[in-house]
């Protein structure tokens, strides 16, 4: 039901793991994307790649079930949480990426 996936990965490309897995799988699994090189650029390829929510490293806990919870309970929504300084926000970004 749920992929979790560093898009950082020693010896091959955590972009390409994750097109692949929305080929072979389509819609019935969600992908929730982590990494500890965050950028725009990255954050936009990822999504582009098929990813339904991406999260910064180091992924505070309470943060990450909630991110899971909402990937598993929701429809097409896609979840993002940002780190900003000591506190976390969350951003509805399936009106825009």
């Amino acid at each position: 039901d749920l992929v979790i996936l560093d898009i950082m990965l020693p010896g091959i490309n955590g972009f390409e793991v994750c097109k692949q897995i929305r080929k072979d799988f389509g819609s019935n699994v969600k992908i929730l994307a982590v990494t500890g090189y965050y950028s725009e650029e990255n954050k936009k390829k990822i999504l582009e790649a098929g990813a339904d929510a991406f999260l910064r490293k180091p992924i505070i806990l309470n943060e990450f079930r909630e991110t899971i919870d909402k990937l598993l309970l929701s429809g097409p929504n896609k979840y993002f949480i940002h780190k900003k300084s000591e506190e976390h926000t969350e951003e509805n970004a399936g009106l825009s990426l």
